[in-house]
Order: C-alpha cells, then sequence, then structure tokens
C-alpha cells in the first residue's frame, strides 16, 4: 500500500474492524460504537503528507449534540513506547497496524470491554484531566450522563465543581469569551432536562 486512496482507505479500516469487531465503520477511516447515550469511536487521522495515520479515540455526547455532526469533542491520543505519538505509516501498514492497535488498546481502557458502565465511563473521562487544556466537553458529558441516568445530586455535584474550575480559567479562552460562566452554566441547565436528552439522543 503506496497511496491513500479511497480504495486503501476502506482496506485500512477493515483491518482496524478485525481487531474490535464490536465497532462499525461509519465512513472511511471512522470507527464508531455507541455506548448508551454516548459514541465512542476510532478516528484514524491521516497527517498533511497523507503519508502516516494516527489512531485516535473520541468520545461524542449524543446528549450534547443535536445537529448529524459528530463533534469529537473528547479526543484521546495513544504514545509509542518511547512516548512519542502513535503514527502508522500507510506504506508499512500491513505489518504495524495490529501492533499500533494493541498499544492504543492497552492505553485507552474503553477499548478492553465491548460496553462500559455508566462510572466505567465516567472515570475514564476524568483520569485524562481535559480541563487542564479548557476543555469544557468533558464536564458536559459527565454531567449530563448522570443526570440521564438517574443521579441527579450527583450530576449537581459535578456542576458545581466544573463551575469552579471554570471560573479559574484565563479570559482569553473561547468559552469564558463567548458564554462567560454564567453563560455555561445556563446551558447546562437547560440541558439538564429528561425532554431535551432524549430529543438530542433521537435525532
Amino acid at each position: 500500500m503506496k497511496t491513500l486512496d479511497r480504495k486503501s482507505q476502506n482496506v485500512i479500516s477493515k483491518d482496524w474492524l478485525s481487531e474490535f469487531p464490536d465497532f462499525k465503520q461509519y465512513k472511511p477511516m471512522l470507527l464508531i460504537r455507541r455506548n448508551g447515550p454516548v459514541l465512542c469511536g476510532f478516528d484514524l487521522r491521516t497527517t498533511s503528507s497523507k503519508e502516516d495515520y494516527e489512531p485516535t479515540f473520541f468520545i461524542h455526547g449524543l446528549m450534547i449534540e443535536a445537529a448529524p455532526v459528530m463533534s469529537m469533542g473528547s479526543v484521546f491520543t495513544s504514545l509509542t513506547d518511547k512516548g512519542a505519538r502513535d503514527y502508522v505509516r500507510i506504506c508499512s501498514h500491513e505489518k504495524d497496524f495490529r501492533d499500533a492497535s494493541l498499544r492504543i488498546k492497552k492505553s485507552i481502557s474503553p477499548l478492553q470491554k465491548a460496553s462500559l458502565s455508566l462510572y466505567e465511563l465516567i472515570e475514564f473521562i476524568k483520569k485524562q484531566e481535559s480541563y487542564k487544556y479548557y476543555s469544557s466537553y468533558e464536564f458536559e458529558i459527565i454531567i449530563l450522563l448522570l443526570f440521564y441516568y438517574g443521579k441527579v445530586d450527583k450530576a449537581e455535584k459535578e456542576l458545581e465543581n466544573a463551575l469552579s474550575i471554570i471560573s479559574r480559567w484565563d479570559n482569553s479562552t473561547w468559552l469564558i469569551r463567548f458564554l462567560g460562566v454564567k453563560g455555561w452554566e445556563r446551558k447546562m441547565r437547560n440541558l439538564m432536562n429528561k425532554d431535551t436528552l432524549q430529543e438530542n439522543i433521537n435525532k
């Protein structure tokens, strides 16, 4: 395999599906699996040179996004044994993709089970500590998962914790500039409604 045309994209996708049979191909180089009100997936991202791709794992909250476009707002990558980002060369895909699939399975705990409980998914997201990079998406998934499954008190505690953290973010961050802490809280409280969540999930 030398070039990344549509045929080779489908071959790469099929090979990864052979290692993760509980996933389905959404489109070439993009594999998904539904886990309740969230989608977990692989984005086999090609580099600008189109000579390599990087397997990345993402979580998409169906509760948050009403539009039929995957946000891939919560993305996790694996590393090589030397701590470098894990790329697979297109020309050596057949030889190297299995080792790459084992590395990402080892580093991404949701890939080690065909389905996850509510708390397993939340525990994984929390361990990533993405709030350090000014991302509210993980907070939103955790809060809405708890609310969706009837854990209202825990959802409120997570919301309070998120508000405390977000209030300390730099004023230049997108969320602070365009929504503000109060605006984000209003957004979350509007989403913390069973009918709204179900409507988003069904779209």
